[in-house]
């Protein structure tokens, strides 16, 4: 993106102007040895001061000097911006930075997770708007789960279940998970399965990728610790910048781009709950090197 402003139809104004303004007054003959601005005298050749006309032609006199001031100070700001903006073109076009030739092998936080045998949650949800969360959690009830997966720090599964949400699931959610209305006529709702989840989750170490969203939808009193998988991602790998994701998105936060970035083969399906948790373990294991 290159930004030109030009200036020279507005200063030409500026000076027929003054040239109308100027000759009404006096019949002044312009000349330009006598002028630093335009055809303009600042100085009157006889009395040495002013344009010799009237006051007036003296104060649009000093307006047009001040003028050009501002408009040469503009020019260069503008100059400055300009670079700028090619600068950040340049950073855009060469993608986000190499990672540092002394980053560790493995990072210390996801050791310390797999240390301490976590779980790994993962919800399909009606949608995905982070102030209309379930009631379960933080939101205010207009989202729904409508999947939930559980699985322990080995691979198994735990637990897995279709939800019934009560409410229909919009097209857009249902184009992302694949989860239909007719899916999830039998399932059991989340008054149903929540005893037996929170036998399992509950007081436990409990990792997910964005596991905001996931806590946004769990009760509170369940005494979840939870472990960020797409944080831990960030701080080990590196976040890149908004225009880098637009253009290569395997750069981006998602979970299926940072098991690229981890040399990890993403063989689980995205966006299928148990899928997510086995995916997120192996991002996991990768980051720990284990």
């Amino acid at each position: 993106m290159t930004i030109t402003l030009n200036f020279d139809g507005l200063f030409d104004r500026v000076i027929a102007h003054l040239e109308a303004r100027l000759n009404a007054n006096g019949d002044l003959r312009m000349t330009n040895d006598e002028s630093p601005i335009g055809n303009i005298p600042t100085r009157h050749p006889s009395t040495g001061s002013g344009c010799g006309v009237d006051p007036e032609a003296d104060r649009l006199l000093a307006e047009v000097s001040r003028l050009s001031d501002r408009l040469d100070s503009s020019a260069a700001t503008i100059d400055r911006l300009q670079a700028h903006l090619h600068s950040l073109e340049g950073s855009r076009r060469e993608g986000p930075a190499p990672l540092p030739a002394t980053r560790p092998t493995f990072s210390p936080a996801a050791r310390k997770t797999l240390a301490r045998n976590p779980l790994f949650l993962d919800y399909e949800t009606t949608g995905i708007r982070r102030n209309a969360y379930s009631t379960y959690g933080k939101g205010k009830g207009v989202h729904q789960v409508v999947e939930v997966a559980v699985t322990d720090a080995d691979g198994n599964t735990l637990f897995s279940s279709l939800v019934n949400p009560g409410r229909p699931i919009p097209a857009g959610a249902e184009a992302v998970h694949g989860i239909s209305d007719a899916d999830v006529a039998d399932a059991p709702a989340w008054a149903e399965i929540a005893p037996a989840l929170r036998a399992i989750l509950g007081g436990r170490v409990v990792a997910a990728h964005n596991a905001a969203f996931e806590a946004c939808f769990t009760p509170e009193d369940w005494g979840i610790e939870w472990v960020c998988t797409m944080r831990l991602a960030d701080e080990f790998y590196g976040k890149a910048d908004h225009w880098s994701v637009r253009d290569n998105p395997a750069l981006g936060s998602g979970l299926a781009a940072r098991l690229v970035m981890a040399g990890v083969e993403p063989v689980h399906a995205e966006h299928e709950a148990e899928a997510d948790c086995l995916r997120a373990l192996a991002l996991l294991k990768a980051m720990a090197n284990d």
